[in-house]
């Protein structure tokens, strides 16, 4: 079943970066970084936001740390404490060494922001960092949204019209915005859709062929 591929797929990878790791130790070098495991300098992150955010004079970091989970992108979720603008719970979304990494962060950035400004339910964009100096890659700042998962592409959840009613009113919102309110610097933004999806592939099927993995997806791609 495709679920099974899932899980075998995964599981095959998480084996590849643990053995990565038994020889890096083995030979005395640093384990390779994974989106979880990337030293950060918190005062720094301050730094960066004091300076988007200049009345923020007594604005200081309560906690910070890394979300678990995904691998295409770090996450970081801070706790800031003294915001007078600010909210109180922001999310840190950074661009991670990957292999199939998907859209930038500043291309996430200027997609949420068109969004936002146009009525679209996504969370309050509030900084991008383009130069990858205070991080160590590049990254962007939302508003934190409390929210969960109710399924997943090979379990899905159990219809529920409220649920449906709310994603059409979305995506409506959506495809209502014309096209000239995006951000034309964004990656491949004149693009067609086919031409994207072709680069995509090959990105994709070049991480997956090393895993000598089952795919039915790529082998029909």
């Amino acid at each position: 079943s495709m679920a099974r591929i899932e899980a075998d797929y995964h599981g095959a990878k998480q084996a590849a970066y643990q053995e990565r790791i038994s020889h890096a130790a083995a030979n005395g070098k640093e384990a390779p970084q994974t989106r979880n495991a990337h030293a950060y300098d918190e005062n720094a992150i301050l730094q960066f936001i004091r300076g988007q955010y200049p009345d923020e004079t007594e604005l200081g970091i309560a906690k910070s740390g890394f979300v678990s989970g995904g691998h295409s992108k770090f996450t970081v979720g801070i706790s800031l404490k003294n915001a007078k603008l600010l909210p109180a719970e922001i999310i840190m979304r950074a661009d991670a060494g990957g292999t199939f990494g998907g859209a930038s962060t500043v291309d996430e950035y200027r997609l949420i922001k068109t969004l936002y400004e146009n009525g679209v339910r996504v969370p309050k964009p509030l900084a991008v960092e383009e130069s990858g100096e205070v991080f160590g890659s590049r990254f962007l700042l939302v508003e934190r949204k409390t929210g969960g998962s109710i399924g997943h592409m090979f379990n899905l959840p159990a219809p529920n019209k409220a649920v449906c009613r709310d994603l059409a009113e979305q995506l409506a919102r959506t495809h209502r915005i014309p096209a000239a309110a995006f951000d034309r610097r964004m990656t491949d933004a004149t693009a067609s859709n086919s031409a994207k999806m072709r680069e995509w592939l090959k990105e994709g099927r070049a991480a997956w062929k090393p895993l000598n993995m089952p795919s039915p997806s790529f082998e029909a791609a």
